[in-house]
């Protein structure tokens, strides 16, 4: 259905998204100002986010030079709170907290002075955006090793993302850190790209140095990201949630459900990014969440089901997990589940996407092909993330973080 996303069919879509609009818990636009790889340079990837960019081809790739999300467009997308993106590359080192610490001024910079965004620091900020009809936006950590976890201070790092109002941190992005293994590795753990020279944690979980980060972060009411990491580590990671009862997220991610992948879902690296039944059993107990992301890349399934590459795949899945959830759990499973677009993150669009203002079709399909009610795609869309980030401010330790 590469048709614009403001034809006339999609205005139950459109409807149905703006009532609270769209809570994305994985954007990775951020990156346009900051060079993904360091081997690149600050060119093609350094993108002017507060201006609207050129969209694509309909499936393009966001390595095409094509930004999928900017501040203009989330706007016309129903967007009404996000996580952006903030990485750095390869080690632990004091360079990457520098990193993050220029990708969060640059996030400052163009929040300030437009209209339309407003920074969140701290949970209540969210009704007061929502007030004011503003689109709240917060930092997401996609990694670990940014704390510089193996040396003096990382406490003290922690304690400056929460000021930072940083919703959530993953232990592991596509490299291993000191905390966490990762799910799986891109090319760049690799030699001869290959820095830190860190290896697996001891049995693919979390260590010792790890359940310290994952308590403090806890008691400063930072959500604990098991997006890319390793399986047992992410039960692991479950395990202190269910102590401590505080709720786990996994941000943004597809399923490799049998249902959904079959024998064809491609490679074991695309096959172990995604979540196995066990791995959703482990974070729903939790009363944590699941972010649905968008790329065909890694959301596969038999091509003998003459499986659409388009916005139908990604609402496949979301009606999947809810459905387990639901028989699993009972009624209540679709708060489980949330969207985490990965828009920019290196990734290919559905063949039916251009941009960020694209996603009202997979609100479409949820509608009118799998029966969605308008108030399921409330709380997907929006209500289930602003609930959870409740959840886990109010675990927090308000002598720590008032």
């Amino acid at each position: 259905m590469s048709i614009p996303y403001d034809s006339p069919e999609f205005k139950n879509a459109h409807a149905a998204l703006s009532t609270h609009g769209v809570f994305d818990l994985h954007l990775d636009c951020i990156l346009r100002k900051y060079p993904i790889y360091p081997f690149l340079p600050n060119t093609f990837l350094a993108k002017d986010i507060s201006k609207e960019q050129s969209p694509g081809a309909y499936g393009a790739h966001s390595m095409s030079q094509y930004v999928h999300a900017d501040l203009v467009r989330m706007p016309q997308a129903h967007y009404s709170a996000a996580a952006m993106g903030i990485h750095a590359r390869y080690d632990d080192s004091s360079k990457n907290f520098n990193r993050y610490c220029t990708q969060v001024d640059y996030l400052g910079t163009l929040v300030r002075g437009n209209n339309r965004y407003v920074r969140i620091l701290r949970f209540p900020d969210w009704q007061d955006a929502r007030d004011k009809n503003l689109i709240g936006v917060a930092p997401g950590v996609e990694g670990a090793h940014m704390l510089s976890m193996d040396k003096a201070g990382w406490q003290d790092r922690v304690k400056k993302m929460a000021t930072d109002g940083v919703l959530y941190i993953g232990l592991a992005h596509t490299f291993h850190t000191v905390v966490a293994t990762a799910s799986v590795v891109a090319f760049y753990n690799v030699w001869p790209f290959k820095k830190n020279g860190i290896k697996p944690t001891p049995g693919n979980s979390i260590t010792a140095l790890g359940e310290q980060l994952i308590e403090l972060m806890m008691k400063y009411g930072i959500a604990v990201d098991v997006a890319h990491v390793h399986s047992n580590g992410l039960h692991a990671v479950c395990k202190i949630g269910l102590k401590r009862n505080v709720p786990i997220l996994c941000s943004h991610c597809g399923l490799q459900f049998e249902e959904i992948t079959k024998s064809k879902m491609g490679s074991k690296k695309k096959r172990l990014r995604n979540l196995s039944a066990a791995d959703v059993d482990a974070i729903v107990q939790t009363g944590g969440l699941i972010g649905i992301f968008i790329p065909p890349m890694y959301l596969k399934y038999d091509k003998r089901n003459n499986a659409p590459n388009n916005s139908m795949r990604v609402a496949k899945h979301i009606d999947i997990l809810v459905k387990y959830i639901t028989d699993r759990y009972g009624t209540e499973g679709i708060k489980h589940v949330a969207f985490g677009s990965d828009y920019d993150g290196a990734i290919d669009l559905p063949g039916d996407q251009r941009d960020c203002r694209d996603l009202v079709k997979i609100v479409y399909y949820l509608l009118d092909v799998f029966h969605f009610s308008e108030q399921d795609i409330h709380n997907i869309f929006y209500w289930n993330a602003i609930h959870f980030f409740e959840k886990v401010w109010h675990k927090r330790d308000a002598t720590v973080r008032p």
